[in-house]
């Protein structure tokens, strides 16, 4: 008996030292991957670990999973070490030394890739494939180091968004559209569960104490994109899954029409919840609008216009804070609406394709003129006037962006390569015009897409960050923090 309890003890032990973070002496046995930096599993030396990893994601259904070894996975357990922003400093980008410091109001925020919890979803085929007690453990710990609930990855993404010169912090929490009445609900989806009152808290109180400004924007999903999405994932197919997807939207993004009504009543009693609950984290800023929010051309144009402004006197009745809307794609027409002239600030998109198609990475002077023109177009004369108007940039790092512009880094691109200079000169061509168009609306620049944590492909196998519009590890964070300090 004393033999049998002996052994249930040592294998017991075994299994509990990567949680207790326990570490065997040097010997001719392998070093388990809790016992080695997290950091760079890339060149992590393999070992019958990897072997025993691999052999139980298989057990349990999850072979599709692209765990490359003990080293990634084991990034599900305990924090990710702090890496601290380390500027650098950037050749290729000639004339730099023309734009001294000038004192000109410019404020900078990050807002960090659109995903909460579990960054990256598991396909469906995995959860077909698994017992629902498997899959909820595989869901509750294999995170592989990504998840914004557990771990450090927020108070280090907060820390380093700070260094980098960022005044402000924008996340985004979801709502579902449920069903063909067009019903919004706050629920939890695998990658994208809803915020509660303490994640809220815990948001708020780390960005303040970072000395950063804490933004809430509220944006809809259809549950329909959920199952295509997962189907995708699954099928292997080369491209962004926009590319290759029909994902039918349950109304239209571009004309609202009769839908116009209904889906104002829904969204206004989902965004007073969510304003109520940024209210009492002490949230500093609120997004009225969906993230992905509709427009009318015709007939309902106005109705939309006054049912936003219902909206906006709705939520100052609940919510201290400043009230923004956005983001406007430039692409479009906003003549006729005027609602967001009683708002505090407005946040712009564009393409980058938009601005940089035809010209060659090389030609930083045209591409900053065509930044200057897009600062300088008639469009921008409707938003003149509010106090803050934050252009958002979402430039991806790959080597033909100039002329495809942004892609989705969840796709499969086996012909693509990461391009970081390319990246950077983009920015650094809009910050040049922005210095050179003092008269333009725009006052404010914020990143979008800033990855939760810097762990970059091939580093991890679940999303292709380094090909996406993430700046974080990449060249334009270095030009992102530089034009922070020449604006003063």
């Amino acid at each position: 008996m004393w033999i049998i309890l002996a052994i249930t003890l040592s294998i017991g032990g075994i299994f509990s030292m990567p949680f207790l973070g326990i570490c065997p002496p040097d010997g001719p046995w392998p070093t388990p991957p809790w016992c080695v930096s997290k950091l760079d599993c890339v060149d992590y030396p393999p070992n019958v670990i990897d072997e025993i990893v691999r052999d139980l994601s298989d057990r349990i259904g999850a072979e599709n999973l692209e765990i490359a070894n003990g080293c990634m996975f084991m990034r599900s357990f305990g924090d990710n070490d702090f890496q601290a922003f380390d500027p650098m400093g950037l050749a290729y980008l000639k004339g730099a030394e023309d734009y001294p410091p000038i004192e000109r109001d410019i404020s900078f925020g990050v807002s960090p890739i659109d995903y909460w919890g579990n960054n990256y979803i598991i396909p469906r085929g995995i959860e077909d494939a698994i017992p629902e007690l498997a899959r909820n453990l595989w869901n509750s710990y294999a995170d592989l180091g990504t998840d914004t609930r557990r771990h450090n990855n927020l108070e280090n993404t907060i820390k380093r968004s700070a260094q980098i010169g960022a005044e402000y912090f924008m996340v985004i929490d979801f709502i579902m559209i449920a069903d063909d009445d067009l019903t919004r609900v706050r629920s939890d989806f695998p990658g994208t569960e809803a915020m509660t009152q303490n994640d809220m808290n815990r948001i708020a109180e780390l960005a303040h104490g970072s000395n950063l400004e804490a933004v809430l924007q509220l944006t809809s999903l259809d549950t329909s994109f959920f199952d295509q999405l997962a189907d995708y994932f699954n099928s292997g197919q080369d491209g962004s899954l926009y590319d290759v997807l029909d994902h039918p939207l349950r109304y239209n993004p571009y004309n609202a029409g009769e839908d116009t009504l209904v889906l104002h009543e829904g969204w206004r009693m989902a965004i007073l919840e969510e304003a109520r609950m940024a209210e009492a984290a002490g949230f500093d800023r609120l997004l009225v609008t969906d993230g992905t929010f509709w427009i009318n051309t015709g007939e309902f144009l106005e109705q939309d216009n006054a049912e936003w402004k219902e909206t906006i006197s709705a939520i100052r009745k609940v919510f201290s804070g400043k009230l923004g809307a956005g983001a406007f794609d430039m692409i479009a027409s906003y003549s006729g609406y005027n609602y967001f002239s009683e708002l505090d600030f407005v946040i712009l998109t564009i393409g980058s394709e938009q601005i940089t198609s035809g010209y060659r990475v090389e030609q930083i002077d045209e591409i900053t003129a065509s930044w200057q023109s897009y600062l300088l177009s008639p469009k921008m004369k409707e938003f003149e006037g509010i106090p803050e108007v934050i252009q958002s940039l979402s430039v991806s790092s790959y080597d033909s962006v100039l002329e495809n512009g942004w892609i989705e880094a969840g796709g499969h691109y086996p012909d693509l390569k990461s391009d970081y200079p390319v990246q950077a000169v983009v920015h650094e061509a809009f910050f040049r015009a922005l210095y050179e168009t003092p008269t333009s609306p725009v006052n404010s620049i914020m990143t979008w897409g800033y990855n939760w944590h810097d762990y970059i492909y091939p580093n991890q196998h679940e999303i292709r960050d380094d090909l996406s519009n993430s700046i974080r590890g990449k060249d334009a964070e270095s030009v992102f923090f530089l034009w922070s300090t020449i604006f003063q």
